[in-house]
């Protein structure tokens, strides 16, 4: 079988290749992606059946769940950051 390259084609498959790689980066962070990778195979079973869009948005679930769960994880871990312009709460 043989695939042409449509933008909808080109932006699922960038869009799912960023949401695994936010479901692996959540997972070595000891975060549970049960939820993800259920997303991840639904949205390559859409991908793989020519529904690009369903494929995109899909995906995009999974980057909403552990973009924000990236973001707890490493404030947990490092802390909050601060600009260097932003007095820090000892300096208050």
């Amino acid at each position: 079988m043989s695939y042409s390259v449509t933008p909808d084609r080109t932006a699922a498959l960038e869009r799912m290749t960023q949401a695994l790689e936010a479901a692996k980066k959540a997972r070595d962070s000891g975060v549970d992606v049960h939820q993800g990778r259920e997303f991840l195979k639904r949205s390559r079973a859409a991908f793989e059946a020519g529904n690009y869009p369903l494929a995109k948005q899909l995906a995009d679930q999974v980057l909403e769940i552990y973009g924000k769960t990236a973001a707890v994880v490493r404030l947990a871990r490092d802390g909050p950051r601060y600009s260097p312009a932003w007095p820090r709460p000892s300096t208050l």
